[in-house]
């Protein structure tokens, strides 16, 4: 009967061990929480243009708040102009984020003619001589969950002659 007791006692005593570890694990890792980065807009170059479709090399700049390098595999995106679809895109080039640091990265983007016109169009009414932007992605991180982002800001543009 004391063996049954004793086997009773270890097996609760063993529980608590593991509880206790585990939920020791599960409060330091909440302390890993990672800050997503901030991607903007710094750039836009067009790489060819066709009826129906309009290639760009984007220059964003991505900017990294936590105290740990990021080790990004991947990127997708989209951008909006004046709160329209612009532009989509994707890059697999890996590069490493430095810790508290910031990265250019030219990434590769299309749109098609129906974005082109609605941003001609936005221009033509010429109400303002700069462009509200906001780029909305994923990072795909090396060994860890992939990293939401979303960021906006405004262009400015020269002055357009109004007789386009």
């Amino acid at each position: 009967m004391k063996m049954i007791e004793m086997n009773r006692k270890y097996k609760s005593m063993s529980i608590i061990v593991v509880l206790t570890i585990a939920m020791s694990l599960f409060c330091g890792c909440a302390g890993l929480r990672f800050q997503s980065p901030s991607v903007t807009l710094a750039g836009i170059s067009v790489v060819k243009a066709s009826l129906f479709e309009q290639r760009f090399i984007l220059t964003l700049r991505v900017q990294n708040p936590n105290d740990m390098d990021i080790p990004v595999t991947g990127m997708s995106f989209e951008i909006k102009l004046n709160n329209q679809l612009f532009a989509k895109g994707v890059r697999n080039i890996p590069v490493t984020l430095p810790r508290l640091g910031e990265a250019i990265l030219e990434v590769n983007a299309v749109s098609n003619l129906a974005g082109i016109m609605r941003q001609i169009n936005e221009l033509r009414k010429g109400k303002s001589n700069s462009v509200s932007y906001a780029i909305k992605g994923r990072l795909v991180i090396a060994s860890l969950p992939d990293m939401n982002y979303e960021n906006s800001g405004m262009i400015d543009i020269p002055i357009l002659g109004k007789d386009m």
